[in-house]
């Protein structure tokens, strides 16, 4: 949408606040998403929901040393698990906070030196 001013507005949303997405789609404007952790923080949040599914969390092997399966180099420790014991509560924050619903960009806060194996996933 343009302004008076030849000016292209969007709404800019919060990975969390995705809720918002009502408020822009009534005002009919563009939305860009705003992920606030980093690619390998999605993709490890991501991974965990497979992992509860495949059987590996919770588990003793959970906080092990082990890496994770299909997601080299991380270690089960180094997964971002919720401190909740309400994992269900945690998972769904994740998909209802990380599912793209028609937006028209997302933001990562990264850089491509920092995280080039895991931006490689998306590119």
């Amino acid at each position: 949408m343009e302004s008076q001013d030849d000016e292209i507005v969007y709404i800019i949303l919060d990975e969390h606040m995705y809720f918002t997405k009502a408020v822009a789609t009534k005002l009919n404007l563009p939305t860009i998403i705003l992920q606030t952790t980093s690619f390998a923080t999605f993709i490890a949040r991501f991974a965990l929901l497979r992992l509860k599914v495949e059987g590996y969390i919770p588990s003793r092997d959970a906080i092990s040393n082990e890496m994770v399966p299909k997601l080299h180099p991380l270690k089960f420790k180094d997964l971002p698990l919720p401190k909740s014991p309400h994992f269900k509560r945690a998972a769904q924050l994740v998909l209802d906070s990380y599912t793209i619903r028609n937006f028209s960009a997302v933001i990562w806060n990264t850089m491509d030196y920092l995280e080039q194996i895991c931006l490689m996933q998306i590119q």
